[in-house]
């Protein structure tokens, strides 16, 4: 995007895009940033091609508005479901003691979520957002915002802000 300065100069303006799953994440997000439609992109199921296609094109900052299990794919970097295994040792370098995980350790990936969030451990979900946002920023050379929401509240609940 160019502009034109007084002395006819050609000054650049930022880009932003985000990369969204969900219709909850595009609503949660456009109610705290003033960002146009076509700054939306929707990352059908695949956050980490989303994210990457994204990349190649001129952009400054990006952000990706999520749920839980793609927040950790982007932490994780993975392109498929992330593993249990996975999971916990990034919950537990988030600051999660093994009290706090010791009912996950069977369980599903999708059901940690519910329990931080109703828990109000927040200082989790952001250390999350932060690990996702760095190893975004790691991949594609961009700055990344990390934002993670809830579908039950249609609200951004972390950020790596």
């Amino acid at each position: 995007m160019q502009m034109r300065g007084q002395a006819g100069e050609h000054i650049r303006t930022s880009r932003e895009i985000v990369v969204y799953l969900g219709e909850a994440a595009r609503t949660s997000h456009k109610a705290l940033f003033s960002l146009g439609d076509e700054c939306y992109v929707s990352a059908s199921k695949n956050i980490i091609s989303a994210i990457l296609s994204v990349a190649v094109q001129d952009v400054d900052r990006l952000h990706v508005s999520a749920g839980w299990t793609a927040i950790l794919k982007v932490a994780l970097w993975t392109p498929g479901e992330p593993a249990l295994y996975d999971v916990i040792n990034l919950l537990r370098k988030a600051g999660a003691s093994d009290v706090d995980l010791g009912p996950f350790r069977k369980s599903d990936v999708a059901h940690i979520f519910p329990s931080l969030y109703y828990y109000r451990r927040f200082d989790i979900l952001k250390r999350i957002c932060r690990a996702a946002k760095a190893m975004a920023e790691s991949r594609i050379d961009r700055k990344v915002h990390c934002h993670l929401v809830s579908d039950q509240e249609v609200k951004i609940v972390a950020s790596s802000l």
